[in-house]
């Protein structure tokens, strides 16, 4: 079942979603969200910190929390 079937599935009330990408590092988050949002994925350099990016499709919004996976990030 993919992301936007799930998003159709939902009330019509609820148009906003969160959605928390979390992994070990050089694991293909930023790239997946880059993908997501039509970005160039030749470069990519590693997430310090987070990144939040606003994706909106048929009236739905959804938020994509990009989160490092670096050691010292997740103790």
């Amino acid at each position: 079942m993919g992301l936007l079937t799930i998003l159709k599935k939902l009330k019509h009330k609820e148009r906003e979603m969160r959605l928390l990408m979390l992994g070990l590092d050089n694991a293909g988050k930023t790239t997946i969200l880059k993908k997501f949002n039509g970005e160039d994925v030749s470069t990519i350099s590693p997430t310090l910190g987070f990144n939040i990016k606003t994706l909106e499709h048929r009236g739905f919004k959804l938020n994509i929390w990009d989160v490092g996976g670096q050691k010292s990030l997740r103790s």
